[in-house]
């Protein structure tokens, strides 16, 4: 166990393709939907619900490995946890399907800025350019 959680890249990049996997799946879906008979419709829901399931559990799983083990030894690790559980609580928002009305403009943004310092943060710890 504890060497699977030392693997900090592998970590890394399957989070990062993940998420690219999950931008291509919902393209890919959106078309295939567009030309879809009533009974190929349902038959893409299901399989689109059970893709992005699995993407979103794993980005809860790499979420817990980021603050349980990543971040352990780091310099200003209450203000890193803070920012990925305001991330957290961002992402439930907006996958839940929430009408946020107006917050929503405000929701996905912050989001997508959060996530984005905190992988250049995660990557700066794995390739040990960022002080630990």
């Amino acid at each position: 166990m504890k060497k699977i959680l030392e693997n900090s890249r592998g970590w890394f990049y399957l989070y990062v393709g993940t998420q690219v996997l999950l931008f291509v799946f919902d393209i890919l879906f959106s078309q295939f939907m567009a030309g879809a008979g009533e009974d190929r419709a349902k038959t893409l829901m299901i399989s689109a619900a059970i893709v992005t399931l699995a993407v979103y559990l794993y980005n809860v799983l790499y979420l817990v490995y980021r603050l349980v083990y990543l971040y352990r030894d780091t310099k200003n690790r209450g203000r890193w946890t803070v920012l990925t559980m305001i991330y957290i609580v961002c992402e439930l928002l907006t996958f839940t399907g929430v009408d946020l009305g107006l917050m929503g403009l405000v929701v996905s943004p912050v989001a997508l800025i959060l996530w984005i310092v905190c992988l250049v943060h995660d990557y700066g710890i794995i390739t040990g350019v960022r002080e630990q």
